[in-house]
């Protein structure tokens, strides 16, 4: 499979899951197996786009320093948001059918099932922060 193909929601479980598979059989690592079982052994950050090593890049410091996830998320997706050329998310991303860039968020906390949502955010740049902060 090429690097840069795009997948169905369908295709990319099934790559998961061979991957998946493939660690556990192979035991690449102690941190894959984990996850792979479902008993992870320590944080990690999974993204599955393009600019997500960056995003990774901004986040992992706060999650393997023992800081909160969700502020490891919150400047994770702060770093896609603020990306001026990218296509799909943030503020340079698509503009609607008048010609304007709006953004959604939505952000949840999964012990406490709290969570923030916001929708068709105009002149705002960090829609993930706004989202949180509900």
């Amino acid at each position: 499979m090429k690097r840069n193909a795009i997948l169905s929601r369908r295709g990319f479980i099934g790559v998961a899951g061979a991957g998946a598979g493939l660690a556990a059989t192979t035991r690449l690592s102690a941190q894959a197996t984990g996850a792979a079982s479902g008993k992870a052994s320590g944080p990690f950050i999974l993204t599955t786009w393009d600019f997500g090593p960056g995003a990774n890049e901004e986040g992992w410091p706060i999650l393997s320093g023992g800081g909160s996830a969700l502020d490891a998320v919150e400047k994770a997706i702060n770093y896609v948001e603020l990306l001026p050329d990218e296509y799909w998310v943030g503020y340079g991303g698509v503009p609607n059918e008048v010609g304007e860039t709006t953004l959604d968020a939505t952000i949840f906390w999964g012990p406490t099932h709290d969570w923030g949502g916001v929708g068709c955010l105009k002149r705002v740049k960090r829609a993930i922060s706004v989202a949180r902060a509900r």
